[in-house]
């Protein structure tokens, strides 16, 4: 890893972070799941909607 990927990884963490403790906020997050594919999050919209799964993000691939 160069140390422009590693701004990156470092920069995509941040944002997740930040996304994950607006939306816990409210204390709508109801699990988070990683799988082969990506991160996924599962939570409950305000207002009683349904509860939702999302994929957070694609996962960063090494560029040799």
């Amino acid at each position: 890893m160069d140390a422009r990927q590693g701004k990156t990884l470092m920069d995509k963490s941040n944002e997740l972070s930040r996304d994950l403790h607006a939306l816990n906020d409210s204390g709508a997050i109801k699990g988070i799941d990683a799988r082969e594919d990506g991160v996924y999050i599962t939570y409950s919209p305000a207002g009683g909607a349904d509860t939702v799964t999302k994929k957070l993000g694609d996962v960063l691939e090494s560029t040799d």
